[in-house]
């Protein structure tokens, strides 16, 4: 193994071993990750609506399967004729951390997983760094920990392309720290 291949492992050593605000950051993440609220209307039966808008119902009576005709309890009168809703598009507002912030997370511990596990091979063929083995080692699976911790559909999301950095950037601090680590080892790698 060449210097400039020990300065590189020293290099990336250092980015996870000295860097207290990344293991904060991390752990904060992966405790209360960013959500945003999502509002959805779906079209459901009418025990199961929670939230049924007035101003949704002549939208709902449009489609088809939504009304019926009564003797019974009724909804409303036309024409004479009782009628009853079946169905109806419902509000409502869900909590969502499926977001590109979240997704680089899970690609950055992705990442670093895999890096600090080439890296612990490597040192293992070098006499000088075989010290760092051990310690690369801890640091992946200390990075791996944090990560399964992170909601399950989150530990299965695939980042398609790397979120711009606003997307990144808007959220929490803790975002900026991490997105700072992976752009310190990109720049080394």
């Amino acid at each position: 193994m060449d210097q400039v291949s020990r300065d590189h492992i020293k290099q990336i050593y250092a980015i996870f071993a000295h860097r207290p605000a990344l293991w904060t950051a991390l752990r904060a993440i992966s405790a209360a990750p960013h959500v945003v609220l999502r509002v959805t209307t779906p079209f459901v039966g009418v025990g199961e609506a929670k939230n049924i808008e007035a101003s949704s119902l002549a939208l709902s009576a449009t489609q088809s399967g939504a009304l019926s005709y009564t003797d019974r309890m009724r909804h409303f009168t036309c024409k004479g004729e009782k009628w009853r809703f079946l169905n109806v598009y419902d509000r409502r507002v869900e909590r969502n951390d499926d977001i590109p912030a979240n997704r680089f997370v899970v690609h950055f511990i992705r990442y670093s997983t895999r890096l600090l596990k080439d890296c612990a091979r490597q040192v293992v063929t070098d006499e000088i760094l075989c010290e760092y083995e051990a310690r690369f080692r801890r640091l992946a699976a200390r990075i791996h920990a944090i990560g399964s911790a992170l909601s399950p559909h989150l530990q299965t999301a695939t980042l398609s392309r790397l979120p711009l950095d606003d997307q990144i950037l808007q959220f929490h601090p803790h975002y900026r720290v991490v997105l700072d680590a992976y752009l310190a080892c990109e720049s080394i790698g």
